[in-house]
């Protein structure tokens, strides 16, 4: 645990950090970025993915997408854990779902109006 941090600490707290610029937010950030950057490179080497879409809640946070979008930059950038280009690998665009924290709910529905035509929903 990084010292700056109160815990229990939600994401609402959390971004608050992040917006005010204050360090141990913006390292942790960082952190996870290029943690789910390792992840997407990881999964771009069995899959052939042009675009990685974000969702649930906090997709809505902008600083989110972006420490993404770097953290997978530097995968594909770097030496990390073979070079790109030997793999022939493409860098694919990270984005929020479009639907954000609806997504699960709309997914949801669909299932269940697939399985059962006659229902309607409202």
């Amino acid at each position: 645990m990084e010292k700056g941090f109160a815990m229990p600490m939600n994401g609402i707290e959390f971004f608050a950090k992040v917006a005010a610029h204050e360090e141990p937010a913006l390292r942790a950030l960082k952190r996870f970025g290029r943690t789910t950057g390792r992840m997407i490179f990881s999964l771009c080497s069995v899959l052939d993915s042009e675009r990685i879409a974000i969702g649930g809640g906090i997709s809505a946070q902008p600083a989110l997408i972006e420490a993404c979008r770097e953290g997978t930059h530097e995968c594909f950038t770097s030496e990390y854990p073979l070079h790109p280009s030997s793999l022939a690998l493409t860098e694919p665009e990270i984005v929020a779902c479009t639907f954000r924290n609806g997504a699960n709910l709309i997914g949801a529905a669909h299932g269940f109006q697939e399985k059962h035509p006659k229902i309607e929903l409202s």
